[in-house]
């Protein structure tokens, strides 16, 4: 066997088929990195189908993110005790919880995890009103959907409970 050091950018296809042609070379294939992919033990990840599409689980074999992300969720609002979320809502380090004050100035008062701007208030959980909206039969069907898209985003990944998250670090900012 010889291996061949190609400069930096070389095209290492095109190099392979270039040696495969030579009579005297039996094979050619290029020396690549390959990484592992990493698959979570969250009970509901194989009915994640987006997960594997987008190639989570070659991407967490290189990183599976970092807590200095923090995702906006703006939506109908999330679960702030969901057992895959509870721990990843991020907090605001400006803000003194309860005090009524805007402690870092930026107009909210108390928005210690986000905001509701429908109803203008620092409590960014869910509000079902108790509507069928679209007359399924179903009322507040789609009062979930921010802690869905929670989910879908930074769920607490590989801890054996619930669902994936495509970043297993970032935190949740519901809005």
């Amino acid at each position: 066997m010889i291996v061949v050091d190609l400069p930096p950018h070389s095209d290492l296809t095109a190099a392979a088929a270039e040696f495969a042609a030579c009579p005297e070379v039996e094979f050619a294939v290029p020396d690549t990195f390959v990484y592992p992919a990493v698959v979570p033990n969250d009970p509901k990840y194989n009915q994640q189908y987006h997960l594997p599409l987008i190639d989570a689980p070659q991407a967490w074999a290189v990183t599976v993110g970092s807590t200095s992300v923090v995702i906006a969720v703006i939506d109908s609002g999330c679960d702030l005790d969901h057992p895959d979320l509870a721990a990843k809502i991020w907090t605001n380090p400006g803000e003194i919880p309860g005090n009524a004050v805007d402690d870092d100035s930026n107009g909210f008062i108390d928005d210690v995890h986000g905001w509701d701007f429908v109803h203008n208030d620092n409590d960014p959980t869910p509000q079902p009103d108790g509507i069928d909206d679209d007359s399924n039969g179903d009322t507040d069907e789609q009062v979930s959907h921010g802690t869905l898209a929670a989910g879908i985003a930074a769920a607490v990944t590989n801890d054996g409970w619930g669902a994936a998250g495509v970043d297993w670090s970032a935190r949740i900012l519901p809005i």
